[in-house]
């Protein structure tokens, strides 16, 4: 059974890494004007608010916080922390051949920031705090706990002006659902019910696309679809509720569906190197971008630009499978901490 579980579990991981990969290629060619890229920055924008909750419900459904503190620190600091710092490091270095670099600009990127990329300080930060809720808490207090949580990180968000130090206010959002998925783990829930819990997203985000000015998707409208990322945007009261259905439904809808697919190498190898693959995913789609924006404009056929955005996309994959199978050889894997 536990092999099962991991089976699907690092599928899932797989075919959201690849969607978050995705996700990104409108921003990488934010600069190119086409009805491709404008139909891919809809797509994207109906799975965006699943993705980060389902990688932190995953986080919570595999991990065990019956342990003391300081081996949850450890470990989450080697296997989460310390990959987003040394590639911020790799990147660092590697940017000092071509452009000026100032040491001060890393330090506060490794100390204020917990590295360059927001995902993996978050999830740390949400990993520890979990631990606290996890072992002081029970029954009421444990869910006002969670839910707290997630209301005073968004305040704080929103009200501080400077930087986040590592993070913290998105770990802060994120962390309960790393209580969802650990409270999956508990009862033993297995992901069946996939079309009850399709339908259940379809409709409220259907609901929340309805409640758009002129039904379509506007970054600057209260009413746009909300989502963490980055940035956290379009949250406010309206779309708060909608918000968390969207992202557990989705989160379980995506795991769900994963259980149906019995097995997939590939799929499972992106899995078990996501978090490599999530530092490298913006470099390796930045060099497709510069191998294949001068290729696209405006007026470049619809089948021609498809095919240069899926070459892109592809070529991004490669690179990032690769570099995740180079960095996991004998010298090299103290970069994800594994010693």
């Amino acid at each position: 059974m536990a092999k099962e579980r991991l089976g699907y579990i690092d599928i899932s991981k797989g075919i959201m890494i690849l969607l978050v990969l995705l996700a990104h290629i409108p921003l990488v060619y934010a600069s190119v004007d086409h009805v491709v890229l404008d139909y891919l920055r809809k797509f994207t924008i109906s799975y965006i608010p699943l993705l980060m909750p389902a990688f932190f419900v995953l986080t919570g459904y595999c991990s065990s916080f019956n342990k003391s503190f300081k081996e949850i620190f450890i470990s989450s600091f080697r296997t989460i922390a310390l990959p987003g710092i040394t590639f911020t490091i790799f990147f660092f270095l590697l940017k000092m051949r071509f452009n000026a670099e100032s040491l001060s600009t890393l330090m506060n990127a490794v100390f204020i920031k917990g590295g360059n990329f927001w995902f993996l300080p978050a999830l740390f930060v949400g990993r520890l705090l979990f631990w606290f809720v996890h072992h002081y808490t029970k029954g009421i207090p444990y869910y006002l706990c969670l839910c707290l949580s997630f209301f005073i990180g968004l305040i704080l968000y929103n009200l501080s002006p400077g930087i986040e130090f590592w993070r913290m206010y998105h770990g802060m959002m994120l962390m309960p659902f790393i209580g969802l998925g650990s409270h999956l783990k508990k009862i033993g829930y297995q992901f069946n019910h996939f079309w009850t819990i399709f339908i259940l997203y379809a409709l409220t985000f259907g609901l929340v696309i309805f409640l758009s000015s002129k039904n379509n998707i506007d970054a600057d409208s209260n009413y746009a679809i909300p989502f963490i990322a980055g940035k956290i945007t379009n949250m406010n009261p309206i779309t708060l509720i909608p918000f968390l259905v969207i992202s557990v439904s989705g989160s379980l809808m995506i795991v769900t569906l994963c259980r149906y697919i019995s097995s997939c190498p590939l799929l499972e190898y992106f899995g078990k190197n996501s978090l490599t693959i999530y530092c490298l995913q913006g470099y390796t789609l930045h060099v497709s971008f510069l191998c294949s924006a001068r290729f696209l404009s405006h007026d470049t056929p619809i089948i021609i630009a498809f095919l240069i955005i899926l070459f892109g996309f592809l070529l991004s994959i490669v690179a990032c499978g690769a570099v995740a199978y180079v960095v996991n050889t004998k010298y090299l894997r103290f970069m994800i901490g594994k010693f």
